[in-house]
């Protein structure tokens, strides 16, 4: 009966680990569709965008007269939070970035990575990774707009 019971424990953590699996690749492949999304947007309303990061999800912001704003009116740009179990290590201008720091309320949200209306992006290494198993996905963006997303080394 032990023998039993603890074969269906390990089939219970096989099936777990599938799930969050998936839900990494999910939000891997989630903000890497909202980013080209974002960039082709900059580039037809001639506006600034950008993406602020914190240890639980990410925003888009907009620049309004000189100062960035939470896009708070638009369902698809709305703040991301990530599910249970999937985090992620933004590294940016091959810079780690500093997650666990709240937003200053009095200068307002700070923007990690930039899109802009030319088609560029700020240079940036963003990996998402289950918090307990090995799956890793990583976005890549270069400065002259390219995104690419992989797993484990190889593109997909």
């Amino acid at each position: 009966m032990f023998i039993v019971g603890l074969m269906f424990s390990l089939a219970v953590l096989r099936v777990g680990d599938g799930g969050l699996d998936k839900s990494v690749r999910r939000e891997a492949e989630r903000f890497r569709a909202l980013l080209t999304l974002a960039q082709e947007r900059a580039v037809l309303e001639a506006r600034e965008f950008s993406v602020t990061f914190h240890s639980e999800g990410y925003a888009f912001l907009v620049l309004e007269e000189d100062a960035w704003r939470l896009i708070t009116d638009d369902q698809l740009f709305r703040e991301r939070t990530l599910p249970e179990g999937v985090r992620f290590e933004l590294t940016a201008d091959e810079l780690p970035v500093d997650l666990s720091e709240p937003p200053d309320e009095e200068k307002g949200p700070k923007p990690h990575v930039l899109v802009l209306s030319s088609g560029e992006l700020t240079p940036f290494d963003l990996e998402f990774f289950a918090e307990f198993g090995a799956s890793a996905y990583r976005i890549e963006a270069e400065v002259q707009g390219e995104i690419s997303l992989h797993r484990d080394e190889e593109a997909l």
